[in-house]
């Protein structure tokens, strides 16, 4: 709800606005969420300087009786303002909205609401307390009603459950200078009697008022142990998480650290904006994202978030990248703009778990002849015993298990082709002048969808039907953490470049370049070499270097020891302690593998078949990591962490700027 006062005009002293918008309380939530706003934000973050002034532009000109439009901010513009309601949401994927606000008058920093604030601003300006002609020993003041009141006079109920007293009791503004105001409750005897004292004393002396100010002024700095003590745990246990949050109520803390974490830091704000896009990855999640209901870990859209920081760090941190995505002449013209700081990548979420409704209370519209429903929900076929690991395995398990029935896989993969060209036509609009290269990638279960949806594409444009087909040309398919092998092979199927297929059993992906990347402790992940040809499955697959080019020198001379003495128990401890077992256990498992333990010679005609499905001739990518503790846990962990590791984030680089050789 919003109310405006008409504000007449004076020459008032000008005040820097700034916008600001809520992130502890949102306004609302995706689908899926039960949830209604109960409470008001207590915790506004100003907007960047340069999402401020566009938004006081349009706020201006909505005003001046021009119609009111969505202004994006924020990092990559990847939020929209929209200023009738007063709330920000995701552009491009379903999120939690906020509340704005236009920040004016200040209560301790913080922007007071509008109802208040134009109010305070009317007053300001029909007393003027900055004129010196107004100058005087006697106070200027005006009644400011509040917004609980307001809301009564329009016939409305408070929304939330609680009003504070600055919320529910009507004030007497004193004007003390031509940026400070005291607030004291109208009904306050002592507070009428002390107006005057009010009036003499410094702001910071005032008690039993409540002091506001005219104007944003950038906030000092926390002490080090009050923002320790206010900065909340970097991960939250699933267990812990999972018993606390039960009830289905998603934690508003972990959107509060979404907002406050992945789009606010200045570095990556001015690597944002308009910036020049080469490359626009699409990523599609696994399993298990109706967690995200009551798991403050899961959360696939923060998982984008963090992969697309890591390119914009790595690549301003390795100068070996700006080689790759800029030529020698833009390197030489821009080596001190600032421009080179741009990774030219653009990474966005596609969730489409929403979309398909199969919850555990999920009415299937079917009747027996005597009325009554012909199938239960899956609530009452439930053990009673049990019915939080039912819970777990219904939001899990069950992902796949819908993917591999014919109704439910067919409305996954609509909903994903539908979100891909939402998410492409929404980005073409705000960006026309791009013309790069777009690329998908899956992870987990998401693969087996992507890898689906490319069989499924068209070899003549004529032919897409934007109802069941991608509108664009995919360049490179990222498969991470990808049980596609296991599934193809389950389904009797090989894995070939389109032009290569020419007879059944064949899934051809129409895509210029497929990768399958894996951890060797990752549970779900399969090879799928050998599907393209059996001979590879005596051929090791590709190792992804570390990023840190100094651990591989280590690996390297590690690998040369004897294996007696890397099988050392002291020895073994201290390389598994520096991060370099995977080095370390390179002989012991080369020794049990004989087939593996030498490098076969890829025969011409598996290596076209290869090179039909990846320019680089290899398809199966391993990560590196250590091999001595693996147990669940760490099992479990490879599977989640593929957007946090500077490694995958290095090869996706160097593969999206392929040297000129390959």
């Amino acid at each position: 709800m919003r109310f405006l006062f008409a504000i007449r005009r004076y020459s008032t002293p000008s005040a820097a606005i700034r916008w600001f918008y809520a992130t502890d309380i949102p306004v609302s939530k995706p689908r899926g969420f039960d949830y209604k706003q109960t409470e008001r934000p207590r915790k506004f973050i100003p907007f960047a300087r340069t999402d401020s002034d566009n938004l006081e532009a349009a706020f201006l000109s909505w005003q001046k009786g021009g119609s009111p439009r969505e202004v994006a901010v924020n990092e990559d513009q990847l939020f929209d303002c929209n200023l009738e309601q007063m709330i920000m949401r995701p552009a491009y994927w379903e999120g939690p909205a906020y509340e704005i606000r236009r920040g004016l008058w200040f209560l301790d920093n913080m922007p007071l609401p509008a109802p208040i604030s134009d109010q305070l601003e009317q007053k300001y300006r029909e007393l003027g307390p900055y004129n010196e002609s107004q100058a005087s020993n006697e106070p200027l003041t005006a009644e400011i009603t509040s917004e609980v009141n307001l809301y009564e006079r329009e016939g409305k109920k408070w929304p939330f459950e609680k009003a504070t007293d600055f919320e529910k009791e009507d004030k007497i503004a004193v004007f003390k200078d031509h940026k400070t105001a005291f607030m004291i409750s109208k009904g306050s005897k002592v507070g009428k009697l002390q107006i005057k004292n009010f009036y003499k004393l410094p702001a910071q002396q005032v008690l039993g008022a409540d002091t506001v100010t005219r104007g944003y002024e950038k906030a000092e700095p926390k002490k080090t142990e009050e923002a320790r003590e206010e900065k909340m745990d970097e991960e939250k246990d699933l267990l812990t998480s999972w018993m606390k949050s039960w009830t289905g109520q998603a934690s508003n803390e972990r959107f509060q650290k979404d907002m406050e974490a992945d789009y606010t830091s200045p570095n990556f704000i001015a690597n944002s904006g308009d910036r020049e896009v080469d490359h626009l990855i699409l990523c599609i999640h696994g399993i298990g994202q109706t967690l995200s209901y009551r798991f403050s870990s899961i959360n696939f859209a923060h998982d984008c978030n963090n992969m697309r920081r890591q390119f914009k760090q790595l690549f301003t941190q390795n100068p070996k990248y700006v080689k790759m995505a800029y030529s020698e002449d833009e390197i030489a013209r821009h080596k001190n703009d600032g421009k080179l700081s741009n990774c030219k990548v653009q990474v966005l979420p596609i969730i489409w778990r929403f979309d398909v409704d199969f919850s555990l209370d999920k009415v299937f519209d079917e009747y027996e002849q005597d009325g009554h429903l012909r199938l239960p929900t899956l609530n009452q076929i439930n053990i009673d015993a049990i019915t939080p690991l039912r819970h777990l395995a219904a939001d899990v398990v069950m992902d796949i298990l819908l993917f591999y029935e014919p109704r439910f896989k067919q409305q996954i993969l609509s909903s994903v082709v539908k979100y891909a060209n939402a998410i492409y036509d929404k980005y073409m609009e705000r960006h026309p002048q791009f013309d790069g290269k777009i690329s998908l990638l899956g992870h987990s279960l998401g693969s087996a969808i992507c890898l689906d949806i490319l069989c499924s594409q068209p070899d003549s444009v004529e032919d897409i039907d934007p109802q069941k087909h991608l509108k664009f040309p995919v360049e490179n398919f990222f498969g991470l953490g990808s049980p596609n092998g296991v599934f193809k092979l389950i389904q009797g199927h090989n894995i070939r470049a389109r032009d290569s297929a020419g007879r059944n059993n064949v899934s051809s992906p129409k895509v210029n370049n497929y990768y399958n990347i894996f951890y060797p402790t990752d549970p779900v992940a399969y090879r799928v070499e050998p599907l393209v040809h059996s001979l590879l499955a005596g051929i090791k697959p590709e190792t992804i270097s570390f990023e840190d080019d100094s651990l591989n020198s280590q690996i390297q001379s590690l690998a040369e020891l004897p294996n007696n003495l890397i099988n050392n128990e002291y020895l073994r401890r201290a390389i598994n302690f520096a991060g370099l077992g995977d080095a370390a256990q390179l002989g012991e498992k080369q020794d049990k593998n004989p087939k593996l333990s030498e490098q076969k010679e890829i025969p011409d005609n598996v290596r076209k078949l290869l090179e039909g499905l990846n320019r680089t001739g290899r398809v199966d990518y391993s990560l590196p990591q250590g091999y001595f503790d693996i147990d669940l846990i760490s099992a479990v962990g490879s599977h989640i962490q593929y957007f946090d590791d500077r490694d995958v984030i290095g090869f996706l680089l160097r593969q999206l700027w392929p040297p000129k050789k390959q």
